[in-house]
Parts: C-alpha cells; sequence; structure tokens
C-alpha cells in the first residue's frame, strides 16, 4: 500500500512571500495616513492578518499530495505523473529534517537527468501524528537502503538549512535589538 504525503511547492511559497513583502510596505504606506495611532494599530493589525491568512491560503492551495513507492533498487513518485528512479542514476541524494519537526522534511535526489527536490510536510495540517512521523521515518530508511553510500550535503542543503533557520535568526536578532534599545533608554 503507497502512503501519501504532502508536497509544498517552493515556487509558490516564494512568491507568495515576495508578495506578502510587497503588500506588507503598500499596507505600512496606507498605514501612515491615520492621524492616531490607535487606528494606526488597528489597521496593521487586520491588515496583516489578513495577509497572512491569505499566504496560508495560497501555500495550501497549491500544495499536493504524492505517493512514494520504494521496490527494489526503484524509487516510484506518483504525483501528477508517475516518476521511476533507477539507482544506477541517481548521483547522490539528501533527507534530512528541518530546523524544526513541524516544518517538515527536504528530499533531494540528483540524478543524472534531473534534481528532484521534495519539501515534505505534515499530510494533517491539523496535528502531527504518530502514523504520519513513522511513515516519513519508514520512507528516510526506504530511500537510504536503495540509494545507499550515495547520501551527500552539497551547498543547496546548507543554504535551505540557513534559510530554514532564518526565522529564528530574525527573532534573536529583534530581541537583541529590542534589549539594547531598552537598555540605552533606561541609561539616559
Amino acid at each position: 500500500m503507497q502512503k501519501q504525503y504532502r508536497i509544498a511547492n517552493f515556487k509558490v511559497l516564494l512568491l507568495s512571500m515576495l508578495g506578502m513583502g510587497i503588500l506588507v510596505i503598500v499596507l505600512v504606506y496606507f498605514a501612515q495616513k491615520f492621524s492616531y495611532t490607535v487606528n494606526q494599530t488597528y489597521f496593521l493589525i487586520f491588515g496583516l492578518s489578513l495577509l497572512t491568512l491569505m499566504m496560508f491560503y495560497i501555500n495550501l492551495k497549491f500544495t499536493k499530495l504524492v505517493s512514494f513507492n520504494v521496490v527494489k533498487n526503484t524509487i516510484n513518485i506518483n504525483e501528477s505523473r508517475n516518476i521511476e528512479i533507477e539507482e544506477g542514476d541517481v548521483i547522490d541524494y539528501n533527507f534530512y529534517l528541518l530546523t524544526h519537526k513541524t516544518m517538515g522534511h527536504l528530499l533531494r535526489i540528483n540524478t543524472k537527468n534531473k534534481e528532484y527536490v521534495y519539501w515534505i510536510v505534515w499530510v494533517s495540517l491539523q496535528k502531527i501524528t504518530e502514523e504520519e512521523v513513522s511513515n516519513i521515518k519508514n520512507l528516510q530508511k526506504e530511500v537510504t537502503e536503495v540509494l545507499k553510500g550515495k547520501k551527500i550535503k552539497k551547498g543547496i542543503d546548507y543554504c535551505i538549512l540557513f534559510v530554514s533557520w532564518l526565522p529564528f535568526i530574525l527573532l534573536a536578532l529583534g530581541l537583541l535589538t529590542l534589549l539594547f534599545g531598552l537598555f540605552y533608554v533606561f541609561s539616559l
């Protein structure tokens, strides 16, 4: 029996982040038109909440369910079309957890013809179930058994891991800036 996994779309995520950045700039521009800060705050909270929900909906709309089936020395991927990846065609691969468990896993398979990158997120968007965790662990084990000796971490893997750490880095920098700002204000 084939198990299904939810695959997030990188291009849609990047385009929606770019679009959201532009819309945030427009939102801030219009928020400056209000003369009272209370009205600005309400406008920004409502606008940013709406933008976040829109981004979530767009990304959810473009995720798709994909089945992986590992048979002998072949990895079969059933998405809109069937993809067969023979063990002999694979140059290298990597399968790893992104920085936080809720961010999902990344499967990158580099073949002679094409590089396949799958961002595997959770099928159930409500709660991560034990069945999903065991399915992903089994998939990781099966892929490792078929492609043993070909697991290589490349520059793209380091870039993806850095980008997945970026929200936490920005949060830490924001908190440091806040602390230094408070220290500066209270030292006057």
